[in-house]
């Protein structure tokens, strides 16, 4: 288990920020792709974030993704962008559900095998912000993969 005292949250579509990343005192950087990215800016952010990982990398603060929510149909297209080996995690917005998680898990594990990822290597931090999500929290946190993902 990781303890992460400090968070560096960036948006995925500015890449001075994305830039600077790795130089900065963080435990965990989280770039979003969600709610920090303007609709118009969806597709370039994936691309700036895909090109950033290996710079980003390079510091020692763990890396996270925020993906978008599944409500938005573009959880899949982002997570088969910017997965690999570099990054520690995703946020998956707006859980609501164990059914959430374990779609995710369904995705992650279908990229983690088509990239040669170790199954399970890419952890779930189910984020709850709508009252069905804090309502379902324990379901969501005692939600166990086959795959071995962790959340």
């Amino acid at each position: 288990m990781i303890v992460l005292r400090t968070m560096l949250f960036i948006p995925g579509h500015v890449m001075k920020m994305l830039q600077k990343a790795n130089s900065l005192p963080a435990d965990a950087i989280i770039i979003d792709l969600e709610d920090a990215v303007p609709l118009t800016d969806k597709i370039t952010a994936r691309d700036m974030v895909t090109n950033s990982i290996d710079m980003i990398s390079s510091g020692s603060a763990e890396i996270f993704i925020r993906v978008n929510s599944l409500v938005t149909d573009l959880t899949y297209d982002d997570l088969k962008k910017v997965v690999c080996d570099k990054i520690y995690g995703i946020m998956l917005p707006k859980s609501e559900s164990n059914e959430d998680i374990q779609k995710v898990d369904k995705m992650l594990e279908e990229i983690e095998k088509e990239k040669g990822l170790k199954m399970g290597s890419i952890r779930i931090i189910p984020l709850l912000e709508t009252a069905k999500g804090v309502l379902n929290s324990f379901e969501i946190g005692s939600t166990s993969f086959v795959s071995g993902s962790n959340i």
